[in-house]
């Protein structure tokens, strides 16, 4: 069998769990770092359209001073992260036949 055939049905369904894992991470970590150049250089244009969900809830509890607002709205990223992680998981980590 040739080089391609061979990863594709061996390798590939070995490691295609942990390659989605490290893609969710991934994008995770770049979500994380995204706003870092943004409170540099550009923190006092308020726009709702370039705001992550750090900012947010940065500004919903320390220049609104509504820090329940904020806390909820921590939780409920929390759990719609969970339920769609729990939703996709039949998706995400189908069994491999041997």
């Amino acid at each position: 069998a040739s080089f391609l055939t061979t990863f594709k049905e061996i390798t590939w369904p070995q490691i295609s769990n942990t390659f989605v894992v490290l893609i969710i991470l991934r994008t995770f970590i770049n979500a994380l770092k995204f706003d870092v150049p943004w409170l540099v250089y550009a923190f006092r244009a308020k726009s709702k359209w370039s705001e992550t969900t750090a900012i947010w809830t940065y500004r919903e509890a320390y220049e609104h001073f509504s820090f329940e607002t904020a806390a909820a709205g921590t939780i409920i990223i929390i759990l719609t992260i969970v339920a769609l992680f729990y939703f996709s998981r039949p998706l995400l980590f189908k069994k491999v036949k041997y």
